[in-house]
């Protein structure tokens, strides 16, 4: 049978425009959907206020910052911006000495409800953060160095940032944090006539706290609990499409995202599936479940025995990815300083000593670890290698809490001692959650802790919970797992005095002189050899007062379905949600 050559014409034009459909298409609902595991449930969502780093992971697809760092090489890279600040030096006037960094904001840039993102709205965020009356030490203090922000009132989508103190990290604080549209979270205008530099000092910002009202009702409405997970508007590609307390929170991608017009855009203004689910499942085994199921797509955080026997398991070899990539993230012990036996320098040192470290990273961690002296990555030019790492010595914690006054004097194999006229016995409680990996450190420091007199209780909450306890110091020994930024760090906000708040960072009440000073010097040093000089002196100061006991940097965990393709990073939980696209398109 003989074809025509009209025929033959009209079938390749047909295959053609399907190949082309195939690899142009767009992609259905039912196809684009990423499902991940939370380990606990975010405590909310706002970014000025929440301290879940789960609540951070998910405001970073809602509420978009001026820029942010590249998942693969660490650089800034401009988001709701045309590009980085242009800078100068300021050589006169009240902000001598000071630097000006000058943005344009992208002309495509809105809000979910269409109205234009301007400088205004930088200026509301600055100044919500810097509001006294706003529950949100962590934002306050990160944003302190900033001086004042001026919004052109002809083109306010242009607007000047200044900073007038040398700081080695300015141009990350002025443009890597959430911006708030102010027409959603201030629709009265409390904070609308109130100009940014009145509220950049904090004693100035008191002081304008009592006087003016309409900081104190700004506060009252923003703390409301619809702000923290009914209302979460910003920028970016996703929006908050529901929350089932305890199950999951689904993020649904914007149909008329301003994103979209965006020639060349940067690799994270992708946004790829049309809907993330997130799925709150605390339980790892049922996690493991579900991803060997299909039912989740990715896994973070897996407990590394668990990790090592999928993997070694040919029955998944051929559905999942395996990956291990290095994060910038330490385990430890938070110790509350503040507690009446922790707040003794020797009984922060016998634990210490207690702490079978190898023991942990060969039998907790799997060897997926390595040990490190202090909040750095051992892998930083700045990392002190030169302090001996703390050894497992049981002789050593029973002398210290000896020459501390520690003795058993009823003979029941705990040590007591009178403080403050009580005889206290030495009992601590250390707070976990149902994590394998805190379960088993746990229990290890119990055993070991009970062969020199010291008596461990352990009590398993949920995470919301412990970061409760964590953020009104009401803990007393926490297992924690603080993570930085891959750039330079501030230490700050988890150190320094200033941050020993309600709701600051530094949640072990941790309080030294020359530390602060250190710290201090850190961030007006632009020199990198005075600055590592600080960063190891300041290593030294924590190894020498032990606030908390630094047990390891892990490699992080990562299980993901092979129906996605991806590349692994060292930001955040090791993945960037929003970059996944399905491997059979």
């Amino acid at each position: 049978m003989r074809i025509s050559s009209a025929l033959c014409f009209l079938l390749l034009l047909i295959i053609s425009i399907t190949m082309s459909c195939k690899s142009d298409r767009v992609v259905s609902d039912a196809e684009s959907i990423i499902t991940v595991r939370l380990p606990s449930e975010p405590d909310m969502l706002n970014p000025a206020r929440s301290s879940s780093s789960y609540a951070t992971q998910i405001e970073s697809h809602i509420m978009y910052p001026l820029a942010e760092l590249d998942p693969q090489t660490y650089t800034l890279m401009p988001l709701l911006i045309e590009t980085l600040a242009n800078t100068e030096p300021i050589t006169q006037g009240l902000d001598s000495g000071g630097t000006v960094f000058h943005y344009k904001i992208r002309d495509e840039a809105s809000w979910d409800d269409g109205i234009p993102v301007t400088g205004y709205d930088y200026a509301f965020t600055i100044k919500m953060a810097l509001n006294p009356k706003v529950d949100n030490e962590v934002w306050r203090g990160f944003l302190t160095v900033v001086t004042n922000v001026q919004v052109d009132p002809v083109e306010p989508k242009k607007f000047d940032v200044i900073i007038a103190e040398p700081y080695f990290l300015a141009e990350v604080v002025a443009c890597n944090f959430n911006i708030y549209p102010a027409h959603i979270y201030d629709s009265t205008g409390y904070l609308k006539d109130i100009p940014v530099r009145l509220l950049t000092n904090p004693v100035h910002a008191d002081s304008l706290a009592k006087r003016d009202p309409r900081l104190l009702q700004f506060a009252e409405s923003f703390m409301q609990v619809r702000f923290a997970n009914e209302v979460v508007s910003g920028s970016g590609p996703y929006r908050l499409a529901s929350w089932l307390t305890g199950q999951r929170i689904i993020l649904e991608r914007k149909s008329d995202w301003w994103g979209d017009k965006v020639q060349n855009k940067p690799t994270l203004m992708n946004a790829y599936p049309q809907r993330i689910i997130y799925e709150i499942v605390p339980d790892e085994n049922t996690a493991l479940t579900m991803v060997k199921d299909g039912s989740i797509d990715v896994i973070a955080e897996v407990s590394p025995s668990a990790f090592i026997g999928l993997r070694s398991d040919s029955a998944f070899q051929d559905r999942l990815q395996f990956l291990t990539p290095k994060i910038p993230q330490y385990y430890c012990l938070e110790l509350n300083n503040k507690n009446s036996i922790l707040r003794e320098r020797n009984v922060r040192k016998a634990l210490s000593h207690v702490v079978d470290y190898q023991g942990i990273i060969d039998n907790v961690a799997q060897g997926m670890a390595q040990r490190t002296i202090g909040p750095f990555h051992p892998d930083v030019e700045y990392y002190n290698h030169t302090i001996v790492e703390v050894p497992f010595d049981l002789a050593k914690a029973k002398a210290l809490l000896a020459e501390a006054g520690w003795s058993d004097t009823n003979g029941n194999g705990v040590l007591d001692k009178v403080i403050e006229g009580k005889r206290t016995e030495l009992n601590l409680d250390i707070t976990v959650s149902q994590r394998p990996e805190g379960q088993a450190i746990a229990l290890l420091l119990k055993e070991n802790a009970a062969k020199v007199g010291i008596e461990i209780d352990i009590v398993t909450k949920d995470g919301a919970l412990i970061n409760q306890d964590a953020r009104n110091r009401t803990f007393e020994i926490l297992p924690s797992r603080p993570r930085s930024d891959v750039t330079l760090v501030d230490p700050f906000q988890n150190w320094h005095s200033n941050s020993d708040a309600p709701g600051g960072n530094n949640r072990c009440g941790f309080r030294n002189a020359e530390a602060d000073s250190l710290m201090t010097v850190i961030r007006a040093t632009e020199s990198a050899t005075e600055r590592n000089t600080s960063y190891k002196a300041l290593q030294r100061v924590l190894a020498e007062e032990q606030p908390v006991i630094f047990l390891y940097v892990p490699l992080e965990r990562l299980i993901v379905t092979k129906q996605f393709e991806m590349q692994p990073s060292s930001r955040r939980p090791g993945y960037f949600e929003n970059l996944f696209v399905r491997a059979d398109l």
